[in-house]
C-alpha cells in the first residue's frame, strides 16, 4: 500500500513466538532497500484485519473472491484472424445479392471416440477414488451440414474403418439415418468428400430446394486438406466457397456449440447403456 514514506509491507515473523500473529512492518525505499518502521502506521493491513486474508504455514493466501470463477478454455477465438473474417462476410453478402442465393449451408468434421467411458461418474460417499481404465481411443469421423436456421439438416455421414461393420449384417444401408462411408484410417479425404458431395448433399439440397421453390445454393466450408477444390465442387446451381484461414472459431456455424452438441448426445447415448 502506498504512504507518504513509500510502499508499506506486512510480513510474518515465522520465528517469533507468536507466529504470524506478529507482522513487522516494511517501507520499500526508492533505491530498492528495505527499512524496518518502528511504529507500525494506522493504514497498514495485517491478516487479522483483512477479512479477505489468512495466514497458513507461514504464508499469506488470499481467499477466492466470489466473482471470481474457474473455466475451461474451449475454441480457437483468440486466433481467428478477425479481419479476414469481416472481409469475408462482406464480399459474401455482395454475392448473395447478385447471384440471388436463396439457400446458404455449411459442414464441417469432427472426431468422435467411439469406445470412450464417461471421466466422471457417479460415487457413493464411502468411494474416495473413482479407479479408471486404459483410455480406448478407437474413433470415427461424422461430417453434419445443415443451414443456418436448422431448418435443413441434411443426413449426418460417418466414415469407419470397415467396408462391412458387423453392426450392419443384414441391413440396408439405405434405411439408415445417416449415410455411411469407409476408410481405413476412419478419416476424411478428397475422394470421399467429392462422394458426399455428389452423392449425398447435392440430391438432397436439389430435393429440398424444389420443395421450397427455391432456385440456388451455396455451401461454405474450411479449406481443410480433406476437402476437394471447389472448383471441382459444383453441380447445377449449387456452388462452394472457402472461407479464409484461421477463422473457422467465427465463421463455421457447425463449430460454433452443434458439433459439442451431438458429442454430448452420443456420450450420454453410451453413459444411457452402461447404466442400464
Amino acid at each position: 500500500m502506498e504512504s507518504e514514506m513509500g510502499t508499506f509491507f506486512a510480513v510474518c515473523d515465522p520465528d517469533s513466538k507468536e507466529g504470524c500473529r506478529k507482522v513487522t512492518p516494511l517501507v520499500l525505499n526508492n533505491n530498492g532497500t528495505f527499512t524496518i518502521v518502528s511504529a507500525k502506521p494506522n493504514n497498514i493491513r495485517t491478516p487479522s484485519q483483512d477479512k479477505h486474508v489468512k495466514s497458513c504455514d507461514n504464508e499469506l493466501k488470499v481467499q477466492e473472491s466470489p466473482r471470481i470463477r474457474q473455466l475451461s478454455i474451449v475454441g480457437e477465438t483468440l486466433s481467428s484472424d478477425i479481419e479476414a473474417g469481416n472481409s469475408f462476410i462482406a464480399e459474401l453478402q455482395k454475392l448473395i445479392v447478385k447471384e440471388k442465393i436463396n439457400c446458404r449451408l455449411n459442414c464441417d468434421e469432427t472426431w468422435v471416440y467411439r469406445r470412450a467411458l464417461p471421466t466422471k461418474p457417479m460415487a457413493s460417499e464411502n468411494e474416495a477414488v473413482a479407479p479408471g481404465r486404459k483410455k480406448l481411443k478407437d474413433r470415427v469421423t461424422i461430417l453434419g451440414c445443415a443451414n443456418a436456421s436448422g431448418s435443413h439438416r441434411v443426413k449426418l455421414t460417418l466414415v469407419g474403418k470397415s467396408k462391412k461393420p458387423r453392426c450392419f449384417k443384414n441391413i440396408n444401408k439405405a434405411s439408415l439415418p445417416l449415410h455411411y462411408m469407409h476408410q481405413k484410417s476412419a478419416c476424411m479425404n478428397p475422394s470421399l468428400f467429392s462422394e458426399w458431395f455428389h452423392d449425398c448433399f447435392v440430391p438432397e439440397v436439389k430435393k429440398n430446394l424444389k420443395k421450397l421453390k427455391l432456385k440456388k445454393a451455396i455451401l461454405l466450408m474450411d479449406n481443410a486438406p480433406d476437402h476437394t477444390d471447389v472448383e471441382t465442387l459444383k453441380a447445377g446451381n449449387i456452388t462452394c466457397i472457402f472461407t479464409p484461414p484461421n477463422t473457422t472459431a467465427i465463421l463455421q456455424s457447425m463449430d460454433q456449440a452443434l458439433v459439442e452438441s451431438t458429442k454430448r448426445s452420443y456420450r450420454k447415448q453410451i453413459s444411457k447403456q452402461i447404466s442400464f
